[in-house]
């Protein structure tokens, strides 16, 4: 059965057969890894999986059949700790955190595409990725 941890193998394995430097493989892929980010959490989004906080703004969207839905009830239920007293029906509507950041994938790709070429120091495109990535993550969820 092939699974993420004998990937991760075969990724190391191929680096090492091919006496390429992990580094440079690492900065090569940067630019991949935060389109494939972007592409995934459109997948989130159509499931209706890893949504956002309540929210009453134009934008804001609903998943009557989420992963989990969001309603009054669940909220309450999984999420005690969320203020839902503006919403009295059953379904709540919830910022698209999975758009927001499908978009901050998409330009993060444009971002490390760009720069891929202007760094010279292995791993440097690399590390960019994890810091955007990582400070991304934190201020969406």
């Amino acid at each position: 059965m092939l699974n993420i941890n004998n990937f991760n193998g075969f990724v190391t394995i191929y680096i090492k057969r091919n006496k390429l430097n992990w580094i440079q493989v690492a900065d090569w892929v940067a630019p991949f890894l935060a389109l494939g980010h972007g592409i995934g959490r459109i997948g989130c989004f159509l499931v209706g999986d890893d949504y956002g906080l309540p929210s009453k703004l134009p934008w804001a969207v609903s998943f009557p059949n989420g992963l989990p839905p969001t309603t009054v009830s669940n909220f309450s239920i999984y999420y005690p700790w969320v203020d839902i007293s503006e919403f009295t029906s059953g379904i709540i509507t919830v910022h698209p955190t999975q758009l927001y950041e499908s978009f901050a994938g998409f330009l993060f790709f444009m971002l490390l595409w760009n720069l891929r070429n202007k760094i010279n120091r292995p791993g440097s495109l690399f590390f960019i990725y994890l810091i955007i990535s990582g400070v991304e993550r934190f201020f969406i969820e």
